[in-house]
């Protein structure tokens, strides 16, 4: 799994039954490799670990139960099973889960050290997107697909990954989690943007999870030149015309700072993610989205076009 920054930290890790897991806490937000399992020291394994090649001090050490024999602690018994309910749970405490690989079936719980936020007042779009969205070269709809959305964007379907929202490779989301997302948008918290061609053909869009007036972007994928962005475009026009207060991209990427995103220390975040799950906001206000000078205007809030 490949990330731009620091990783954060990692609170569980949940494997499936006979498999090992355990609390994950990086000391150091300068490794970027999650597929290491490196875990939190605990009593007795430190020396352990280092035998085993596994201690990397000043990172963590290894108390991964397939590691030089050690016993786990931790047993699948002690953590409870993620439902859609614990899902959400985690989103109002400022977590989300990642898979490895789509073909792993381990959920990470993230708390990023530093987060990627787009304040909804400071939205940019260059003038050459802004073209693009007034060429109706896209037919833009929402909630339509949602499904088609998250496979594309698992890389189950079409070209996905071109942009993800949070620059994470196309393999991250495995069935796990697309079971689980999909069990939301069910629940109406979660949401997609499709873009489509003319010839009907699914070619870009995104999904989140919407809670309160705070929505979370989670993937976003492009099969045709410009896709994601246009579908980002009237996310952000749905955001601010439904009065939202919050939308995280969760990290920062180059792609995302070309529309205003920058990272915020992680208590930082936490405040406008409480004032944002105060108030309320209504993610079907905006009901334009075949009306591109709309769209831009509520996206731009009265900001300027960008060269």
């Amino acid at each position: 799994m490949h990330q731009s920054g620091r990783i954060g930290r990692l609170i569980t890790c949940e494997q499936v039954p006979g498999q090992s897991f355990a609390i994950i806490i990086p000391s150091c937000g300068k490794c970027r490799c999650l597929s290491s399992r490196y875990f939190r020291p605990r009593s007795g394994v430190e020396d352990q670990a280092r035998n085993a090649g596994l201690y990397r001090p000043p990172y963590f050490t290894c108390n991964c139960s397939l590691a030089a024999g050690a016993v786990n602690p931790l047993t699948l018994s002690t953590m409870s099973t993620i439902t859609p309910q614990v899902l959400l749970k985690a989103y109002t405490a400022g977590i989300f889960p990642m898979a490895e690989s789509a073909n792993d079936s381990a959920l990470y719980w993230v708390e990023p050290v530093v987060r990627g936020i787009i304040p909804l007042d400071r939205f940019h779009i260059s003038r050459s997107l802004a073209r693009r969205i007034r060429s109706r070269q896209f037919s833009v709809t929402v909630d339509t697909d949602f499904d088609g959305i998250i496979r594309a964007c698992s890389g189950q379907a079409g070209s996905a990954g071109e942009n993800p929202v949070i620059d994470r490779p196309s393999t991250w989301i495995n069935s796990r989690i697309s079971a689980l997302y999909n069990q939301l948008y069910a629940m109406g918290f979660c949401h997609s943007v499709e873009c489509r061609d003319a010839a009907g053909n699914l070619v870009g869009g995104l999904y989140g999870v919407r809670i309160a007036a705070a929505f979370f972007g989670e993937s976003m994928f492009s099969a045709n030149r410009d896709a994601s962005k246009v579908a980002m475009v009237h996310l952000v026009a749905r955001l601010n015309a439904g009065g939202f207060h919050l939308l995280d991209t969760q990290f920062a990427t180059d792609h995302l700072k070309t529309f205003g995103c920058l990272e915020i220390p992680r208590d930082n975040y936490r405040r406008l993610l409480d004032d944002a799950l105060l108030a309320q906001a209504n993610f079907a206000e905006f009901k334009d989205d075949d009306n591109p000078d709309a769209v831009l205007t509520f996206a731009k809030s009265g900001h300027h076009e960008d060269t």
